[in-house]
């Protein structure tokens, strides 16, 4: 399908020299987490004196993750570098990253690994973009060597580290490279966030604080933390900008090659599956996630518990592969207090004004009145999205609600453009109660396998039965010819289950 539109379009300009402001301005934190290897982490901080970008706005934040011995860095007078030190209780890189930003007092927060060395215009190229905007985060290339050190003395030799290094078999991830490829540097499709990397990595700091930061509880060994930060940066409507020039060079292979990693993708894919919406993950069927498909917020106040209920359950009950979280808020105190306790264990419902708690969901339903029609959010996940329709407006007999994409109604709040404008740029939709009913019928006839199994099965008892039964065979196929809701199709259905063989 072709690509209408994109709410990553960011312009070529922000990654440009050209573009550079008369003075730079933006105070840069570059944390990095170690573990082990101190003679290494002293030539990396030897190397990040060579930086273009000015050392007066510039702190470095080493956080140890429980070495043993502790690290004892040899920091080089041109550096502000501040050193934290947490207790080793597994693989603590997410906790080590989280501690550096909770300490940082830079405008924007720049991720390094200690096992990497930047080339000189390293910062200076993260920094660019976020002088155009905010906010922001910044994905830099790594290419990786052979070599396992580095020396001090090639490194105040001057030699620039892409020279010193270009003889030990230089490799760049071709994942990386291919999806910034195939998605014209972010600007094509939804899944840019799948390329981020915490080794090489740049986001406004308080864009880090505002969604969380690093899920330090759920990911506690190698991999996967950097993609779901990336899926709730995403969501959260900011740019995500890959920066080719912000490179830095990895001392030793991609951990790609090791023998175990089809076991840690497994795990990985699992791990992410609960809190990233997405159709390359396994999100079995009518389970609730931590990052459900569809956000629905009831967005007048309901006046009892038992009207309350009535939409709960209408939504809850769709039959699809959606996870659903409802936001709802009660006039009544009473009943409300009545909500909270009949929903403790449910967590799926958040009890309070929209936007309260609600959790990341690609689809955000504002949800005035009516009662919501059965099959309406499997037609909302194939209906809004990059290249179809960010927006979408219902309205008739049924109440009215307005659907949006996530990602670019959190861009019209954060005021990055009015309500009207995205309309008009991202495929904004109009439509009565008739037309959508008409296409969720439609879509559940033409991509329901089960469905198109049954009705198989109909006709082909149709075939084998006496002229008086083929005439009741008929009509009950009319009237699941003429099905207008899920509701509707599945009484047909059920009729024809019933009849005599």
């Amino acid at each position: 399908m072709t690509r209408a539109w994109s709410s990553n379009d960011w312009p070529q300009q922000w990654v440009e020299p050209d573009g550079d402001p008369a003075e730079w301005h933006l105070r840069m934190s570059v944390v990095i987490p170690a573990f082990g290897r101190p003679d290494q982490l002293d030539v990396l901080l030897e190397a990040l004196t060579q930086q273009t970008y000015p050392g007066h706005l510039t702190e470095i934040i080493v956080v140890d993750d429980g070495s043993d011995p502790a690290l004892l860095p040899t920091i080089p007078a041109a550096l502000q570098v501040k050193t934290l030190r947490q207790e080793r209780d597994g693989f603590g890189l997410a906790r080590a990253r989280n501690l550096g930003v909770r300490s940082a007092t830079g405008d924007v927060v720049i991720f390094l690994d200690a096992d990497m060395i930047p080339e000189t215009a390293w910062l200076e190229a993260h920094a660019r973009p976020h002088h155009h905007h905010s906010p922001l985060a910044t994905i830099g290339p790594r290419t990786h060597v052979s070599r396992l050190e580095v020396t001090m003395e090639e490194i105040r030799s001057g030699t620039l580290i892409q020279d010193l290094l270009a003889d030990s078999q230089p490799e760049q991830p071709a994942w990386i490279l291919e999806r910034w490829e195939t998605t014209n540097d972010g600007r094509i499709g939804d899944d840019i966030w799948w390329g981020t990397s915490g080794g090489n990595f740049g986001i406004d700091r308080q864009l880090f604080l505002d969604i969380g930061g690093y899920d330090e509880e759920g990911f506690r060994e190698w991999g996967g933390e950097d993609n779901e930060l990336g899926y709730r940066i995403y969501q959260s409507g900011a740019f995500i900008v890959p920066v080719h020039t912000a490179m830095a060079w990895h001392l030793g292979p991609a951990t790609n090659d090791s023998p175990d990693i089809d076991e840690r993708r497994r795990r990985i894919k699992i791990l992410l599956a609960s809190r990233v919406a997405s159709d390359a993950l396994p999100r079995a069927r009518g389970l609730a996630f931590r990052a459900p498909d569809i956000a629905v917020e009831i967005v007048d106040p309901v006046g009892s518990f038992e009207e309350a209920m009535q939409h709960i359950t209408a939504v809850l009950s769709d039959p699809t592969d959606a996870s659903v979280r409802i936001s709802l808020k009660c006039a009544d105190g009473t009943d409300a207090a009545l909500l909270e306790d009949y929903l403790a264990s449910e967590p799926r419902v958040v009890l309070g004004p929209p936007d309260q708690g609600m959790a990341t969901a690609p689809v955000t339903v504002r949800w005035e009145s009516g009662m919501w029609p059965a099959g309406f959010a499997t037609w909302l996940l194939v209906t809004i999205g990059e290249s179809r329709s960010a927006t979408l407006r219902i309205g008739g007999f049924a109440g009215t609600a307005v659907a949006w994409a996530s990602r670019v109604l959190n861009q019209v709040e954060s005021r990055l453009m009015t309500e009207a404008e995205a309309y008009e740029r991202f495929g904004g939709r109009t439509l009565t109660w008739d037309a959508v009913l008409s296409d969720v019928a439609d879509m559940t006839l033409s991509e329901g396998e089960e469905w198109r199994r049954r009705v198989g099965v109909a006709e082909a008892k149709l075939a084998d039965v006496s002229s008086r039964r083929a005439v009741r065979w008929a009509n009950h196929l009319g009237t699941l010819a003429r099905a207008r809701s899920l509701s509707e199709i599945r009484q047909a259905l059920g009729s024809i289950s019933r009849a005599p063989h």
